[in-house]
């Protein structure tokens, strides 16, 4: 059964700076989904800007927004196949868990030159 659906939108414009200020991505990024210094610039700005798509939609389909919990505790890794998989840790972790306790996290990225998406789906395994 789904418990939640997010998907949102940003424009890869807003992360033209932050490829070159690495203090403020660690504010927002976990150090597991920075960016490859050997990456062009147009494919660090997309690989940002739809993993903070990703924060945005997971927060909508959890249901609660940023709450009181940081934006990096939420990231993406690879698996074995470079499939993204949604990775949620700290206070972001214990607030998913008081809502729902045996769910699978569902998510999709893609980008464009001028816009990023993701769309999370939280699936509750609880009969």
């Amino acid at each position: 059964m789904i418990f939640g659906i997010g998907c949102d939108i940003v424009e890869c414009k807003r992360f033209e700076s932050w490829i070159h200020d690495m203090k403020k991505c660690m504010r927002f990024f976990n150090q597991e989904e920075l960016f490859q210094e050997d990456w062009t610039d147009t494919k660090k700005i997309q690989h940002l800007a739809s993993r903070y798509a990703c924060k945005e939609a997971f927060v909508k389909a959890l249901g609660t927004g940023f709450s009181d919990f940081k934006l990096k505790d939420v990231f993406i890794t690879p698996d074995s196949f470079e499939k993204p998989i949604l990775n949620v840790s700290n206070k972001a972790k214990k607030l998913l868990d008081s809502k729902i306790s045996n769910y699978n996290i569902h998510v999709t990225l893609s980008h464009e030159n001028s816009c990023a998406l993701a769309f999370v789906v939280i699936e509750s395994l609880e009969l």
